[in-house]
Formats: structure tokens, sequence, C-alpha cells
């Protein structure tokens, strides 16, 4: 008889899947037993038949309770019960826990129980990791609030600016604004402005008043605090230049330990003057003629002009003769008119005459300007005036040593002196003088007059050469056209004079007609002046020495010199001066083929050296001045005699030459020596012993 699954289950069949139980730990086994090899339940959980009266225990969730079993099931119900296949049961516990249905992810196998193991140092690792981003969270966001609205103090934050104008009239009031500005949080302390002006700016007032005319204490600047400084002066500089004012803030912040500077720098440039100047004079006039020339000045500005000054520039065709005021210098060319008020005015006059040369435009021009610390002259403004000069009926001219301009002359030179005179005009010209003017400075002692020398034997009185028609029968008339020379000499003094600063000789020519075409004009006219500046007295001096002045050798070797042998000597070059400083001394010369630079030398001052490629030695020395009177260079050379120089007496240095500037005058000059010899000249114990063996 087939069994009945109704009988043995009461409760009806539905498609839903059994609650799965809770899984356990276990430590027995952590392999998964496959669905063929499940554990079958125990025997000893089935009731045996015999005891019908014992139900099949089965899960209350499948079999709703009810009233006693053995009470409502018939007892053939019972056994029918008790004789279910083993493996039916087996296959039911199968199906309860595991499904043989299911491949989803995530069923639990419920057929066996796993532990699970956890590792401490990942469990460490884990938390440091996390700890870590916390940790960087928390920092971001704290720089977010807190650090990104209060940035740290690295001195950017304060700003400072010059307002001014970028171009100003040199010596006009200028107003210039300083603006500083603390854009940060961070206060600031002990803050000081300092400005640094030019020395030719002259502050006139400021706001906040400046302690010690360029200082201003800030004192505390709190955080977004911002001020300023105005001040006014006047620059007073030469024309066309660019000048820098700089204003320098230093201050300490806040939690600070150092000090901290800012800088700035305005640039302005002086274009135009507040000083101004006017010339005037003749449009036209002739040589000789008295002609008055006008220097007009006058300040614009509100303030005084200091140290102020005006220059004329006067070309070699006038003469000035004075001046109203009296002029600062002896050529009428410089006057220091000291302080010019506020819109002050005032004029120089200057009283002269064309040369008799003179013809065409000629031009004067004068200068206003001031005098610096070092006391040059600053030009800030010029103005010139033109005059026709007409052709003169006489015209004279002088020459010095063939040249017509200033020159520099040396103690004992003798002067040559030409004037020329030509009648230009259409008329004749009657009783004609000459007359030659010489000026030394100082007046005694610098010229030999009692050898002067003048073939025509002019009349000389007090400086002053005069030749007439007595003298000269041609100057009694002059026809149109006609002309003449005259010429004479005079040496200066080879010594110096007592007064031996500025030396110099100032000459020029005058002219008189008494009358043109019988008509008595009385009329005087000047040639161009000539100035000769006097040169230091300085003096050049070469020798070559075997022995000293005490017998003692300073050379080696034979004495005389002998062919294919060396022999050494020792030169010396010696500058003496005591009138004027000198400066950029040079002193040089070449070496013969067969002759040898040894290295050895004695220099008192300066340097010497030696170019081997050129063969020439050179000794430099910047500056000497008036009180060295003497400076001294030796240096050893060594000659070896060819053949060819037998029985002769060779060079042992090429010609000597000095080149220098005089300091005084502002003149370069140049001295010279001969060759040296083995001669030995100047060596008492050698002389005599130069020709070679």
């Amino acid at each position: 008889m087939p069994r009945k699954k109704e009988e043995k289950d009461p409760k009806p069949k539905t498609p839903a899947k059994p609650r799965r139980p809770r899984r356990k730990k276990t430590t027995e086994s952590n392999v998964r037993p496959s669905k063929k090899s499940a554990v079958k339940p125990s025997t000893d959980s089935v009731m045996p038949e015999t005891k019908p009266e014992t139900p099949i225990v089965i899960s209350e969730e499948t079999v709703p309770k009810v009233a006693d079993e053995s009470a409502v099931l018939p007892t053939e119900t019972v056994k029918e019960m008790s004789s279910v296949d083993s493996d039916e049961i087996e296959r039911e516990l199968t199906d309860i826990y595991f499904d043989r249905d299911s491949d989803k992810d995530g069923d639990e196998d419920m057929s066996r129980l796993e532990k699970v193991r956890h590792s401490t140092p990942k469990k460490i690792l884990i938390g440091l990791l996390i700890f870590t981003a916390v940790l960087a969270a928390a920092s971001w966001i704290g720089l977010l609030f807190f650090g990104g609205s209060k940035p740290s103090f690295t001195g950017d934050q304060v700003t400072m600016s010059i307002d001014g104008p970028d171009e100003t009239e040199s010596g006009a009031e200028t107003e210039f604004v300083v603006r500083y500005k603390n854009a940060s949080d961070t206060p600031l302390g002990t803050a000081v402005l300092e400005l640094r002006l030019l020395d030719g700016f002259f502050l006139t007032s400021s706001e906040p008043e400046l302690e010690d005319g360029h200082t201003y204490l800030i004192g505390s600047l709190p955080p977004w605090g911002r001020g300023q400084l105005t001040f006014t002066g006047s620059l007073l500089s030469p024309l066309d230049t660019e000048h820098d004012i700089q204003a320098i803030i230093t201050y300490r912040p806040a939690n600070f330990s150092s000090e901290f500077q800012k800088v700035t720098t305005r640039g302005v440039s002086t274009v135009g003057s507040v000083m101004q100047i006017q010339a005037e004079g003749p449009g036209k006039s002739l040589p000789g003629d008295q002609v008055e020339l006008t220097f007009s000045y006058r300040n614009e500005s509100n303030r005084q002009i200091e140290n102020a000054a005006v220059v004329a520039s006067y070309p070699p065709e006038f003469i000035p003769e004075s001046s109203d005021p009296s002029a600062s210098d002896e050529t009428y060319a410089v006057w220091r008119l000291g302080t010019v008020e506020p819109y002050g005015t005032g004029s120089v006059k200057v009283t002269g005459a064309f040369a008799s040369e003179a013809h065409g435009d000629v031009t004067v021009t004068a200068s206003a300007g001031y005098t610096d610390a070092t006391e040059s002259f600053v030009p800030q403004i010029e103005a010139s005036v033109t005059t026709e000069v007409l052709q003169g009926e006489l015209v004279a001219a002088m020459v010095l040593n063939g040249r017509s301009e200033e020159q520099a002359v040396r103690l004992g030179d003798l002067l040559r002196y030409s004037i020329s005179y030509r009648n230009t005009g259409e008329a004749s010209l009657g009783n004609v003088r000459i007359s030659v003017q010489l000026n030394p400075s100082p007046e005694a002692g610098l010229v030999l007059w009692n050898e002067l020398e003048d073939e025509s034997n002019g009349q000389l009185n007090d400086g002053r050469i005069t030749w007439t028609s007595r003298q000269i029968p041609s100057l009694a008339r002059i026809e149109a056209g006609e002309e003449g020379v005259i010429q004479f000499s005079v040496p200066l003094s080879a010594e110096p004079p007592t007064e031996a600063e500025n030396l110099s000789l100032i000459g020029w020519v005058e002219t008189e007609v008494k009358s043109v075409d019988g008509d008595v004009v009385d009329r005087i006219t000047k040639s161009q002046p000539i100035t000769a500046k006097v040169l230091s007295d300085t003096t050049l001096s070469a020798a070559v020495w075997f022995y000293d002045e005490e017998g003692v050798p300073v050379g080696s070797g034979p004495l005389p010199p002998e062919v294919d042998q060396p022999t050494t000597y020792r030169a010396v070059w010696t500058v003496t001066n005591s009138l004027h400083d000198l400066t950029d001394l040079k002193l040089s010369a070449n070496l013969p083929d067969n002759v040898s630079w040894t290295g050895s030398s004695q220099v008192g001052a300066g340097e010497v050296s030696y170019d081997s490629a050129e063969r020439n030695i050179v000794w430099r020395l910047n500056w000497l001045p008036k009180t060295v009177d003497q400076v001294e260079v030796g240096f050893d050379v060594t000659i070896v005699p060819t053949a060819s120089q037998r029985d002769r007496i060779p060079t042992l240095v090429d010609a000597t030459t000095l080149d220098a500037t005089d300091k005084d005058i502002d003149e370069k000059f140049t001295l010279s020596q001969p060759p040296l010899t083995t001669s030995l000249i100047e060596d008492t114990y050698g002389a005599g012993k130069g020709r070679v063996k």
C-alpha cells in the first residue's frame, strides 16, 4: 500500500521555504559538507513502532499545536507514521538546511558553522588610517576657518607711495604727498617715516611737522590703518636732470622682534627755471667804439635764491673794460650776486669795445644761475645779444709765437710777438700810433725787460711799447690798402719770482688814429688779447751709472764693456717740480735690441713696468704735489755688445719722454731727454769707460 505523505504531515504543503535556523559558531570544522554527504540525523530521534502513542517530533514552526496526538489520530495512522522510511527523513532535513534550488549570492550554508578570525595588525592599521584622516580633516577645517581669514604677516601688506609732479621748474615750490597703509590684521608699532631729499632740495613746510627736517614719528599703526605726510619745497638743480625723492618707513609688527622696512622712490625732472635773464646791447658798432651791454635778471618764485650768480661768455672780438657792479674776477665775466629776494630783479652792465679785427655779427652770451657747495657755477638760463660790427679803417692784430690764442709758456722761454696792421678803408689815415701793452702777473720779476729786442726801437714805459712816426715814418700817413708789421721779443725769467702763483702775461695791441682824410677823429681801437700762462717749473733729467757717488759699484760685469760679455748699468730718471701740482705723470723709453730689462727697479713713488713685446719701460704717477720737489725712478739694464759695436759707445736707453698735466692751469705738457749711452757722463768713477772692447 503506497505511503501518503499528507498523513505524515497534516500541514498542507506550500511553496514557501521553511525558516532557516540562525547560524551558530562552531570550532569543530571549517569544511563545508557537500549536499550528498549531509549528516543523517540519529535514529534515536525516531520513536519505535512498539510505542505508537509517541509521535514523531516535528518543529513547532511547521506543525501547529493540537491536542494530544494519541487522542486525535487513529492507531492505524500512528503506525503508518512510525513506518516512514529513514531516507525520507534525511531528504527532508537536507531540504531544510540546504536549499538546492537557490544559487543566489548571499545564501548562507547552514550545514556547517565557521569560526570568524580577526587580524590584530590589520585592526591597528585601519585605526591609524582613520585617525590620520580625521586629523587631516580637522587641520584643513582649521586652516579654512582661521588661517584663511588671518594670513601670516610678510611685510607686503604695508604699502607706500609718493604723489607729485613728474616735472618741475628748478627753484619752483612743489608739493609732494607720501601715503602709507597697513593692509593687514597685524598692528604695527614704532613706525618711523624718513624722507631722503636731494642736496638741492629746500624744504619749505610739512604736515605733520618733520623732525630734523626729514623724519616723522608715526608711532603705532592699527590693522588696516593709513596715513599721509605732505611736504612742500623747491628743487634747485641743473636743468634737464632726473632726480629721486625717497621715502622709507621702518616699523615693527606685533609679535615680531625684528624691524621691517618699506622703501619707495619718486622721480622728478627739472625743466626750466624760476630764474630769468635778458641781454641787451647795440645793434651796430665800429671796432674801438665804446659799447655797453646790459644783463637783466629776475627771480620769479616766492622764495629766495641763495648764491645767485651771473656769468658772461665773451667772444675774442669783444674786449670788456669795466662793469657795474664790480665783477668777481679780473676778466669782467663773473658776478656773485648773493641772495636774490622773492620776485627780485637786478642788472649787470658791462662796458667795452669790439676789437680792431672784428667784423660781422658778434654774439655775447650771459647765464643766470647759482654756485653749488663746490663753488661751481650751475647755469639755469641764458640769453644772448648780437651786434653787427662794421669794418674799421685800421685793423691791427697780434700773434705770440705764431699763435693768436691763449697758450702755455715756460720759465726762461723767449716770447716772440708780431703786430700786423692794415688800412681796410678808402680814406687815408694820419698820425697813427701803435702800442703793445704787456701786463705780467706778478708785475715784478717775470719779464726781463732789459733784454727786450725791437728792431723798430719802440719806446718802453711800464710794460707798454709805443711806436709813432718817429720810430716808423710810414705811420704818419697810411693810405688805403697799405699795411705793415712790427716784431719784437722779450724773455721770461728762468727763475720763478718771489710771488710765484698764477704766473701769466696778458698782451694786446692798441691803435690810435688822429685823422681820416684830414678830418680829426681821434679814434682808439684794441686788438684781441693774448694770454700766456706760465707752466710749472718741472724739469726732467736722465743718467746712467756704474758706480754711485761714493764709488761703490751699482752695476756689474766688465767695464769698459766687452763684445759678447754682459754688463749691467743703473739708469735713473729724476723729476723736479715746485710751482704747481702735477697730475697724470708718465715717463717712458724703449730699450735697444741687445739691451735687456733685468727686473730690478728702485721707485720712490708710482709704479714702473716693462713691456717685453714692445721693449718699452713706463713709469706712472697719478699726482705729484708741489710740496714734493723731487721724485726718482731707477732701474737696471744689461747690454751684451755685438761685434759691430766694437770701439763704439752703444745706447743703453732710447730717448726719455715725460708727459704730465699742470693742474693749476689745466695744461698738458711734454719734456724729453736724449738717449742714455755707456759714456757715463754723470758717473765720476766710470766716465770715459764706455767704448766697447
